[in-house]
């Protein structure tokens, strides 16, 4: 993803829901306490968007938003791929976890209905429980195979 045209459009999301946002705490009527986290999210938020388009001046057109900079040495890219894995790993693995403990108290009769993300719910209704539970840590197994070839790659090409 292009990431001029990435940090242009949080900027303006940011931007927006500071004016939503000031808009609803306009008419709500609020405490002093919701007034003061009302200010201090809708400086946070204002905050976020002034650094998104500070960011975009300093930006080149041929960077990306996920993928190391261009210009980058092969030992950056390196670290760039162990970081990604670094985050991936522990992600894929909560995931996979919540998702089996939510569909295992569904299967179980513990709770009538939850909310489950889009892809696992189409699974669950495809293949059943063990396609949705198992497709989460396959992902993760398939990212993490990937990154370590890529990992692999550069090392490669660094000697």
């Amino acid at each position: 993803m292009d990431k001029r045209k990435y940090l242009l459009f949080q900027g303006w999301a940011y931007a927006l829901v500071v004016v939503v946002l000031t808009v609803i705490f306009a008419l709500q009527k609020t405490d002093e306490s919701g007034v003061i986290f009302g200010i201090a999210f809708l400086s946070f938020l204002a905050y976020k968007s002034y650094s998104c388009f500070k960011e975009l001046k300093n930006t080149r057109e041929e960077d990306r938003v996920y993928a190391p900079s261009t210009d980058s040495t092969i030992a950056e890219k390196i670290s760039f791929y162990k970081r990604m894995l670094l985050i991936g790993v522990p992600a894929f693995l909560i995931t996979s976890i919540w998702t089996y403990l939510d569909l295992k108290s569904l299967e179980s009769g513990t709770v009538d209905s939850l909310l489950l993300w889009e892809p696992v719910s189409l699974l669950y209704n495809l293949g059943g429980f063990w396609l949705a539970v198992l497709a989460t840590p396959l992902l993760g197994v398939f990212i993490v195979i990937l990154c370590l070839r890529k990992i692999k790659e550069l090392n490669n090409t660094e000697q």
